[in-house]
């Protein structure tokens, strides 16, 4: 949410939602441990116990190459 915060008054508004909407598709798969972790906490009423930050989740994989741009770190 940071970079697109700050990248994203940068953009044109299309541009923009584009990315938005491709991050937010990423952060829904199945294979994100946040999300899984995120749904099985809400179904148990309980708190989440996320992991350490994973510099291979989808999210923030696909907002480096749509932000940085292909092969950029963090």
């Amino acid at each position: 949410m940071k970079r697109q915060i700050w990248t994203h008054p940068l953009l044109e508004d299309e541009a923009a939602l584009r990315q938005s909407v491709v991050m937010m598709a990423q952060s829904l798969q199945p294979g994100n441990a946040d999300f899984k972790e995120g749904v099985q906490s809400f179904l148990q009423k309980r708190q989440p116990k996320f992991d350490s930050l994973n510099m291979n989740n989808p999210v923030l994989v696909t907002a480096d190459m749509l932000i940085k741009g292909p092969g950029a770190k963090l």
